[in-house]
């Protein structure tokens, strides 16, 4: 029942769940991974940490377990600890894509583009509709400081792909869509098109996400493309 809550995103409801299931059973280590998860999407990362690290404990060798806790130290800035537990995930679950895109984004904290790009590379293997990874790998190509003609024509590929295939406009596809526009010389598409993102954003009161696409308008309205240092 925590999971099935879990997934259609009514996170207050999981969490009584998977306390009532750990109350039962202490050892339950998913349920404890579960229950992590579920702090980590609140932002109760020092919270969720003490949890994860129960659960690891009981299951070092468990994929979904050893991600949990490593995107929950991503967010702690705990880098290092973190690219370990990742590392661990990525070996104990090969088929899935969300461990090497997390590494892709703690190698982005470091200031290693090239590794991330790796990542992200090896996420889409995985799995070629990964969204998630299809808009990271859009975003570092479109706004590298030194990216050749071709990396900045894949960036828009991947980014027009990624709008595609979405069933809802979302502002952070749009933003990344935009990005790749500007990066091949098509301002004027990219303004429009960081305005429908911008629109969304209002409606949703991200005002902060709006101030970043309003920069970047400017940008584009001045015919320079996003460049990222």
């Amino acid at each position: 029942l925590a999971n099935t809550l879990a997934r259609l995103g009514r996170l207050d409801e999981a969490e009584t769940h998977y306390r009532a299931a750990i109350a039962l059973d202490p050892l339950d280590a998913l349920a404890l991974s579960n229950l992590g998860g579920v702090l980590t999407r609140t932002g109760r990362y020092a919270e969720a940490l003490d949890v994860l690290r129960r659960a690891a404990a009981l299951r070092p060798d468990d994929g979904q377990v050893m991600f949990n806790l490593g995107q929950t130290l991503l967010r702690l800035r705990r880098t290092d600890e973190a690219v370990a537990a990742l590392l661990a995930a990525a070996r104990a679950r090969p088929d899935l894509p969300d461990a090497p895109r997390e590494l892709a984004l703690a190698w982005r904290e470091r200031g290693d583009r090239a590794g991330a790009e790796s990542f992200l590379r090896e996420a889409l293997r995985r799995a070629p509709d990964f969204r998630p990874a299809l808009n990271d790998l859009a975003w570092l190509l479109a706004t590298g400081p030194d990216e050749s003609p071709a990396r900045r024509q894949e960036a828009l590929e991947l980014a027009e792909r990624l709008v595609a295939s979405s069933e809802e406009a979302s502002p952070d596809h749009l933003d990344t869509l935009a990005a790749a526009y500007a990066g091949v010389g098509r301002f004027n598409e990219a303004s429009a098109t960081a305005r429908r993102a911008l629109d969304i954003a209002h409606q949703a009161g991200n005002e902060s996400f709006a101030d970043a696409l309003r920069r970047r308008i400017d940008r584009y309205g001045n015919r320079h493309g996003w460049v990222e240092p």
